[in-house]
């Protein structure tokens, strides 16, 4: 199937183009009252996006020849990105104006557990993981694919708990019963 790899190329770009508009789009909450922020989020950012210019800076040929199972490779391209934006959409539409890039908390804020954060405590940053695994099987060599998701989730894992701990102190156990019931990144298998 020539030029399906090239195919897949496209379809990974389109589909980044259509989640950063997510974020570029979307207005943020207006800054009233107290914010407590906790800058050492934006390290974890870094770090999140140091791993998506691994898996970019090193991808395969797009014009290269297709692999045996490329049909099958581009299905799975197709359907993380949808899972992964139609998932960050709903985060962001559930948070509303509450939304900022950096972790901060301000007097106003409201913990949001429904929608998609029944299914998970940070589903923008479960959605950011459905994009790098799209990235990496459409355009990805699979060492620097592997090396990139590492230190993708090394700053995800960092900019979790950033929040969690600004979370925890503004609603205290509300926030920690909610944790109980809820994964943090990876929903759970349903038994």
């Amino acid at each position: 199937m020539p030029g399906l790899v090239l195919l897949e190329f496209c379809i990974v770009v389109a589909g980044w183009l259509v989640f950063a508009s997510l974020f570029l789009l979307q207005s943020r909450m207006p800054q009233r009252g107290t914010a407590r922020r906790d800058r050492r989020s934006m390290f974890g950012m870094i770090l999140q996006g140091l791993g998506y210019a691994i898996v970019w800076g090193f991808r395969r040929d797009p014009t290269g020849p297709a692999g045996p199972f490329e049909l099958v490779r581009a299905m799975l391209v197709v359907a993380f990105l949808v899972m992964s934006i139609a998932l960050t959409l709903s985060a962001r539409r559930r948070l509303g104006k509450q939304w900022s890039l950096a972790a901060r908390v301000l007097d106003e804020h409201d913990l949001i557990t429904s929608g998609p954060y029944s299914l998970v405590r940070h589903p923008i940053y479960t959605g950011m993981l459905g994009m790098l695994v799209a990235t990496g099987l459409g355009v990805g060599r699979l060492p620097y694919y592997l090396a990139g998701a590492a230190v993708y989730i090394t700053g995800t894992m960092l900019r979790a708990r950033v929040e969690e701990r600004l979370l925890r102190a503004t609603f205290g156990t509300r926030y920690d019963d909610y944790a109980r019931r809820v994964p943090a990144i990876l929903p759970r298998w349903p038994s």
